[in-house]
């Protein structure tokens, strides 16, 4: 996988443009430039700055401009393991992607967070073969976002990298022998598995741990993650497993086999400190200035989930507030629907499809999205209010959601984040 970094440096070079060049046209310091070109990684806020000055750069020269979601969607998946880097843009993505884990735009931060990661790291650079942990945790807690943080650390540690990611249920060799479907089995794995709890998983994670002892690699890790620990109860049923998680290579917390995630701010000055650094970000991001705007109250149990804390921050930098989880979330979704309004706007088709494209993103987040635009028009079928539009308008939704929600190379992503996509499934019922 070609990394932003290098992908810059190739596309500057071939607009015959110098470091010093781009970063003038960018306006930032050559520093900052030599260190993205270096690193391979690109912080999502400055990206489209210089996707915009490469462009100006290549422009006059006739070569191709570079597309603004080049660097948006997931990679392509090679395997069974894929560790989502996504970039966020104005132009393809709606208000919700920022507060998706995946994009990144919030810094991982906290003293609670950064210990359990730091923890968690500690684990898998242990002696041991193979181990594995489990995490529990109310939705919008941050499980997500703390196994990415451990996955960036490990893939370039300085003590060896690592093969991270999380296991996909679509590419998963079922059947067959799962280590062999990896392409470098030299380097130690951490394997995530989100969503633990889904039936549609309950193969993949029966396949991984009857077969985590006899992985060739150095090490294996697996780290499952769920709001709740119910899970287990399936993977019980099955002799094999549960010998092994009966034993030494299942991790125990104080709590038990699951160890809950704990709020990552308690305090006042902790979620003010969240909410701050999340209102930077997004502010930067989308060149807003929220000086002067009055501070919403972060207190009551809602704001142990750092979502919530991350919500009420986009919220502020659009001048908005809510009060409660059900109006935090209607403000966030009444944004979500004028970024549509938008879309079908800027594609000249008729705001009357409003409505059309709402259940149209309902219907597509029904599940882990779609794997192509034919597989959204199957999915419409389902719903009276899209089955009585012409086919051509259906292919002009399914376009024009695979534009705001691009999954993998061709496919359609469902809402994110999770808490807003639950929020349009009970408004839907």
């Amino acid at each position: 996988m070609t990394k932003p970094g290098a992908e810059i440096r190739r596309l500057r070079r071939e607009a015959g443009a110098s470091q010093e060049k781009l970063a003038e046209t960018v306006g930032c310091s050559l520093r900052h430039l030599g260190e993205i070109e270096r690193s391979g990684n690109c912080p999502p806020r400055i990206l489209p700055d210089i996707v915009q000055a490469l462009n100006k750069l290549r422009k006059p020269r006739g070569l191709p401009l570079v597309p603004p979601n080049l660097y948006l969607s997931e990679p392509p998946i090679s395997n069974w393991l894929n560790l989502p880097m996504r970039q966020w843009s104005r132009e393809s993505h709606g208000p919700g992607a920022l507060l998706t884990a995946d994009y990144r735009v919030v810094p991982f931060h906290g003293d609670k967070r950064l210990k359990e990661r730091d923890d968690l790291v500690a684990w898998c650079l242990g002696s041991e073969h193979c181990g594995i942990r489990v995490y529990k945790g109310e939705g919008g807690s941050g499980k997500t976002r703390l196994a990415l943080a451990v996955c960036d650390l490990l893939k370039d540690h300085p003590y060896g990298s690592w093969e991270v990611g999380f296991a996909q249920t679509k590419h998963f060799p079922i059947g067959r022998n799962i280590w062999t479907a990896l392409p470098d089995l030299s380097l130690p794995f951490l394997i995530v598995v989100d969503y633990a709890g889904e039936e549609r998983k309950a193969q993949m994670i029966q396949d991984l741990l009857q077969s985590v002892e006899e992985c060739p690699a150095p090490k294996v890790r697996l780290l499952f993650l769920e709001r709740d620990d119910h899970w287990l109860d399936r993977a019980y049923s099955d002799s094999r497993v549960r010998n092994l998680l009966l034993g030494p290579k299942l991790f125990r917390s104080r709590e038990g086999v699951a160890a809950e995630l704990k709020p990552m701010a308690s305090t006042p000055a902790e979620r003010t400190d969240s909410f701050n650094k999340a209102t930077q970000a997004f502010s930067e991001l989308l060149g807003v200035n929220t000086r002067g705007l009055s501070l919403p109250r972060l207190s009551g149990p809602l704001y142990s989930r750092v979502l919530f804390i991350h919500i009420q921050a986009l919220l502020h930098v659009f001048g908005e507030a809510g009060s409660g989880k059900t109006q935090v979330l209607e403000h966030l979704f009444h944004r979500e629907r004028e970024y549509w309004k938008q879309r079908i706007a800027a594609l000249g088709l008729s705001l009357h499809l409003l409505p059309a494209v709402e259940e149209a993103v309902h219907r597509i987040s029904l599940g882990e999205g779609v794997p192509d635009p034919t597989a959204a028009l199957q999915r419409f079928r389902g719903s009276p209010i899209l089955a009585d539009q012409p086919e051509i308008v259906l292919v002009q939704i399914a376009a024009l959601l695979r534009e705001c929600y691009p999954h993998g190379e061709h496919g359609i992503g469902p809402l994110q984040p999770d808490m807003l996509r639950d929020f349009l499934t009970a408004y839907k019922q």
